[in-house]
């Protein structure tokens, strides 16, 4: 699947791409694969388009694992945006309130055996991302990872 091109724009215009998903973790891939794309059209450096996809597969993922109390089929949708030198992923779900930024986490265990499942990938979103907001409105999640170039 190709995606509009954005040679036509400049670094001091928007550009914004979308995409939606299910809330299934078949979907991870096909989100890695608009992330590259869409990022590398938007001649985002190749380290700078890791950062973002590792962030995203670790905030979906969450999403998908924990975000909902029933079986049914739910949309998680993913706006990226960027602004200048600026880039911006919104992550958007119907699931259960979950402020990732409130999350405490723990310090680096010295052994595996003090260590304590969960909490690595908000670790990860927090420590590549230059800046995370969140907020709930209108019963939905709304997680918005940021990083300037």
């Amino acid at each position: 699947m190709r995606y509009p091109a954005l040679s036509d724009l400049s670094l001091s215009r928007e550009a914004e791409r979308s995409l939606q998903i299910a809330n299934r973790h078949s979907e991870i891939p096909r989100m890695s694969h608009w992330l590259e794309e869409v990022l590398s059209e938007m001649d985002v450096p190749v380290a700078v388009r890791f950062k973002f996809d590792l962030s995203a597969n670790e905030a979906v993922t969450n999403i998908i694992d924990y975000a909902f109390d029933d079986e049914r089929s739910h949309s998680i949708s993913l706006r990226l945006t960027r602004t200048g030198a600026e880039l911006c992923l919104e992550i958007t779900d119907d699931g259960r309130a979950f402020d990732p930024l409130e999350f405490e986490v723990e310090p680096v265990p010295m052994t595996l055996e003090d260590a304590s499942p969960g909490g690595l990938g908000v670790k990860l979103i927090r420590h590549y991302m230059d800046r995370c907001d969140y907020r709930r409105e209108d019963g939905v999640n709304h997680l918005i990872l940021m990083y300037g170039l």
